[in-house]
């Protein structure tokens, strides 16, 4: 799909962990160009002309502008993704073992994510004190906002930013009753397309169009979705087992 392998990455690249445009935007509003959202995700020009691409040490940024050496060489584009490049969980080359994915440390769960639940706790009920561990995570992250009240958004929004893409965000949305921004996944599919290459431009250029693939239903039905379905097995052990909606 690249022109050439993006040297931090140990393997085979992003696979299909792509990050949603929306939300990518709405972190770069509230951390700006803080650590915590550089290490979350790229921009389109951060992919472009801040990562390390092979053979193009030295280049200046009039060079790499107009190389065939960076860029989304393939002309069918980057499927799933909506301009941005997602940077947490790639795996770097030290993290690569024995020739495929050995990662040396695996999270379980995380010191942010215990403050984090405490703010949110704080937060129902009325009590002031998790405002000072809701700003402890944000001043670490360097985040451009740091909340100044305790409020229910301010804890959601944040722990939207600092646990993105570490199994909590789904559970957290049922949780709270906030599914409406998914009730059309899977439909309008962002697709990365490089203009130098996919419309012979002189200069890189990414722009992205949306394709709806998918026929029939997609995405979140209230009702139906809040609980994943037993397993068949269970089911078969169990006749007395009544399967929840998302299993019918």
């Amino acid at each position: 799909k690249l022109a050439s392998r993006p040297l931090f990455i140990g393997v085979d690249g992003w696979g299909g962990h792509s990050i949603r445009a929306d939300f990518a935007e709405r972190m770069l509003a509230n951390d700006g160009d803080s650590p915590r959202r550089k290490a979350t995700f790229m921009t389109g020009d951060e992919f472009l002309y801040e990562m390390a691409w092979k053979d193009t040490e030295g280049m200046t940024r009039a060079q790499l502008e107009t190389t065939d050496k960076i860029g989304i060489k393939d002309p069918t584009g980057l499927y799933g993704f909506g301009g941005y490049f997602a940077h947490k969980i790639v795996p770097w080359p030290e993290d690569n073992e024995k020739g495929w994915y050995g990662f040396k440390n695996l999270t379980i769960f995380r010191y942010a994510e215990v403050l984090l639940m405490y703010a949110e706790a704080c937060a129902m009920t009325s009590d002031n004190d998790g405002l000072q561990y809701l700003n402890a995570i944000q001043n670490r992250a360097g985040s451009a906002h740091v909340s100044s009240a305790l409020t229910l958004d301010e804890v959601k929004n944040e722990k939207a930013f600092e646990m993105w893409i570490e199994g909590v965000r789904f559970p957290d949305m049922v949780r709270w009753g906030d599914t409406d921004g998914i009730v059309n996944n899977g439909k309008n599919i962002p697709t990365t397309y490089d203009a130098f290459f996919k419309l012979g431009e002189p200069k890189h250029r990414l722009y992205v169009e949306y394709s709806n693939p998918n026929k029939g239903q997609t995405g979140f039905v209230k009702g139906k979705h809040e609980y994943f379905a037993y397993p068949k097995v269970a089911i078969d052990r169990n006749p007395n087992l009544q399967q929840n909606p998302s299993g019918l």
